[in-house]
């Protein structure tokens, strides 16, 4: 076996993990974290706020949507995310892609 073809196959039983168990509370409680988080830190300059601004400004006319949306990642409960992976990662929906690095 590959090691690409051992790499696809480990993907596709983590995705039907997601699709058949609920992740667990916690975990899903600490990525909405680090999300945030990972977020807001990176406003530590001017360039950065005015970058990580832009494209909601861009797409609302204002900031206001940044709550909204932290807000909405919230209420994303361990069963939203088994649905959706059931919904969305379906073969039928994929596309695979094998890149190999230059013979040396």
């Amino acid at each position: 076996m590959t090691t690409s073809s051992r790499i696809r196959d480990e993907i596709y039983a983590t995705l039907a993990t997601f699709q058949a168990t609920p992740v667990p509370d916690q975990r899903l409680a600490d990525l909405k974290k680090r999300q945030k988080y990972a977020f807001l830190t990176s406003l530590d300059t001017p360039d950065r706020v005015a970058g990580g601004l832009a494209r909601f400004v861009a797409l609302t006319g204002g900031i206001e949507v940044i709550e909204e949306l932290y807000r909405a990642y919230d209420r994303v409960t361990p069963r939203d995310v088994m649905e959706a992976a059931a919904a969305y990662f379906t073969p039928e929906q994929r596309t695979v892609v094998v890149l190999k690095g230059a013979q040396q």
